[in-house]
């Protein structure tokens, strides 16, 4: 008990190695095979130290319940796979000559001990399969040296303290993989066992957690995540490849509430990055003097992303913004601010103030509730667009202005007394359709949301006056059974500018449209547009279906348009439907004239014919002639002309029967009808079936 055992130079073990209580050096050179794990025992408190060198070349040293803890100190393990079972593991001393060389570890690497500090170096792709414990919260260190080109991903590095390290040695490169996560308080990159230009490339997520971690390789590339958690990351490596002149490219670099990231180089002004700033009292820090990032950034290029959330971001800077800038529930201040083509302001959700008036040509997204406190300018192409409110009723400007404005289904706007000046488009989810459409739907406040460039709404087609707010489209005259069909069209005059976008309306706003008669594109509710400047809406087609007779009365459609001033239109659609005569049939029929002598005075018979047309000013009158007689008939040739509707004539038609010879006498007279339009529709005369006299 108590003893100490010391293996030198080349030793294989082909028995029994029993420890009680013992401690066992195992010097110089063996390998796995020649370590003879089958015939080791222990018990009690026990140690074995690997000082020298184990060959554990295409072998396993597989630690158990039975082998217990094995702690390297000073030795190397070259080649294989270390496996560990029934709670035995791998533990590393403080010396810096402990090396894994081409060696696979399985499960984590633990440099975690409390105590003194614990030492690893992995060298010709050596490798762990778990995850890296370095250093306890008691402040002990654990050290890893990474001396060789190689990848990490897929696993967690735990740095417990600022002590631990994970240091790149020689000329060597680690890349962190997408999966990787290095978190806590620590240093990583800087080279602690050999010279040579170490370069880290970073594609998961750096992170403090407590304490400082701090990255210090000669080269460093962030191609994912750098984030200050809590405390502070530091970035001091030689050459910052991200830096690329005077912008920081590539790469995400966050900072969260009280916590501090701090870019240890030279000034950068422009961003092509992901820059992440999160929560009270977050920061981002540049140059050696720790300037804040607020007073030094002037532009996003258009790969450059400005995160700000639950904070303000003040810079009395101006900012030219080719990127993007998301920012929620906080307040955004610059001297100036510029929007340019395929840049993006967005408001993310919760309470928002934009407190400058930005100057846009790219895409402003009112996502949450957002102020802006002197409106928005526009500078030509540029989108407003709002899902939630957006208040523009504040400031010393007229007003704002934007080529589209979009209003989606949850969004209010808020003008106050402000005019809003749409360049090309303006569209809101809310408008409705046909007799429901609301140009303000969800708008507030006295102001206008106004077209530019001479944007006009006039009616062309078969309309009179249709550049007045009462344009016609009239039908005229018509007969019962006709389909006449008329069309109009609705115009924007504007010779460049806005568009138009409206609805034609039948029972709202002055639209009136009852008459079952009418039919057709122009006289049904819908939306129409949108209307380019110069263009037209196409033809809209008004079919009168003449079923019976009477005027079309008090019939209007209401063309109302989404812009306040843009004047809308009410069309009257006018026209009266005339009957046709409706001559009865004659009497007497037949004609008898009985026994007469020949030579006596010729019989005559005067027939009685009426016009059954309604008198109501919409029927057409009546005339007619007799003549066309055959056999022994004969008639007067009388006629009548414009016989009124409900009048009748029995003075003017009559037949006889010649006399001059003995025999039986019939034949036939006719009648001819005519229905005369003179005097009623003025649609002339029209002939009508003839009757048959006999």
């Amino acid at each position: 008990a108590g003893s100490i055992l010391n293996f030198h130079g080349d030793y294989s073990n082909a028995g029994t190695i029993l420890l009680a209580d013992s401690t066992l050096n195992l010097y110089g050179n063996c390998t796995t095979a020649g370590l003879g794990l089958a015939g080791f025992n222990r018990s009690g408190t026990c140690a074995v130290n690997l000082i020298g060198e184990l060959n554990n070349a295409a072998s396993t040293f597989a630690l158990t319940a039975t082998t217990g803890d094995w702690t390297l100190d000073g030795g190397r393990i070259t080649g294989g796979t270390i496996t560990r079972a029934g709670g035995a593991n791998l533990l590393f001393s403080s010396n810096s000559s402990n090396r894994l060389d081409n060696a696979t570890l399985t499960g984590d690497l633990l440099l975690d001990q409390p105590g003194a500090s614990h030492i690893v170096r992995l060298q010709n792709r050596a490798s762990f399969t778990g995850n890296a414990y370095l250093g306890n919260d008691d402040g002990t260190p654990g050290g890893l040296g990474y001396e060789q080109t190689g990848t990490l991903d897929g696993k967690s590095l735990y740095f417990a303290n600022a002590n631990s390290y994970l240091s790149i040695d020689g000329d060597n490169t680690l890349t962190f993989g997408p999966n990787l996560v290095a978190g806590g308080a620590g240093t990583i990159g800087q080279a602690h066992f050999v010279g040579g230009t170490s370069t880290l490339v970073n594609q998961g997520l750096i992170a403090s957690y407590w304490g400082q971690m701090t990255i210090n390789p000669a080269v460093f590339t962030n191609e994912g995540a750098v984030d200050a958690r809590h405390g502070m990351v530091v970035v001091q490596a030689t050459t910052l490849t991200n830096l690329q002149g005077a912008t920081l490219t590539g790469g995400n670099w966050a900072s969260y509430s009280r916590a501090t990231l701090w870019i240890d180089s030279s000034v950068f002004t422009s961003n092509a990055a992901t820059i992440y700033l999160n929560g009270t009292d977050s920061a981002l820090l540049v140059t050696p003097s720790q300037i804040p990032v607020e007073n030094v950034l002037t532009s996003n290029t258009s790969g450059g992303l400005l995160v700000i959330r639950d904070r303000d971001y003040i810079s009395y800077t101006g900012f030219s913004n080719a990127g993007t800038i998301d920012f929620e529930n906080g307040t955004l201040t610059f001297a100036s601010l510029t929007i340019a083509p395929g840049g993006m302001l967005v408001s993310s959700f919760y309470w928002n103030t934009v407190a400058v008036r930005p100057t846009n040509s790219g895409h402003i997204w009112a996502r949450g509730y957002t102020t802006f406190t002197n409106g928005i300018q526009s500078s030509g192409g540029d989108t407003v667009t709002a899902d939630w409110i957006l208040d523009l009723s504040a400031g010393a400007a007229t007003g704002s202005s934007a080529d589209f404005l979009v209003l989606n289904g949850n969004a209010n706007l808020v003008l106050g007394t402000k005019i809003f000046a749409v360049g090309v488009d303006y569209t809101n989810a809310n408008f409705g359709t046909g007799n429901t459409f609301a140009p303000r739907a969800n708008v507030s406040g006295a102001g206008a949301i106004n077209a530019v460039g001479g944007t006009g709404q006039t009616l062309g087609g078969n309309v009179t006056g249709g550049a007045t707010a009462t344009p016609t489209l009239a039908f005229g005259k018509v007969r019962v059974g006709d389909t006449p069909t008329l069309s109009y069209q609705i115009n924007n005059t504007g010779a460049s500018g806005t568009r138009l976008r409206g609805a034609i309306q039948t029972s709202v706003n002055g639209g009136n449209l009852t008459d079952p008669r009418l039919s057709g594109a122009g006289v049904t509710a819908g939306n129409f547009g949108p209307i380019l400047p110069g263009g037209n809406s196409g033809s809209l087609a008004v079919t009168f279906t003449v079923s019976d007779a009477g005027p079309l009365t008090g019939q209007t459609v209401r063309l109302l348009n989404n812009f306040d001033n843009v004047g809308d239109q009410t069309l009257s659609i006018t026209g009266g439907a005339y009957r046709y005569a409706a001559p009865s049939a004659h009497t007497p029929e037949p004609v008898a004239f009985g026994n007469f002598h020949v030579g006596a005075t010729a019989p005559s018979q005067v027939l009685t014919v009426s016009n059954q047309a309604p008198n109501d000013t919409f029927s057409e009158s009546l005339n007619a002639s007799i003549g066309g007689a055959t056999g022994g008939v004969t008639t007067n040739g009388g006629s009548f002309t414009a016989l009124a509707p409900g009048a009748s004539n029995s003075s003017s038609l009559a037949v006889g029967i010649g006399t001059s010879s003995a025999g039986s006498k019939n034949g036939t007279a006719t009648l001819s009808l005519t229905s005369n339009g003179a005097g009623s529709s003025g649609l002339g005369l029209t002939p009508l079936p003839s009757q048959t006299v006999t």
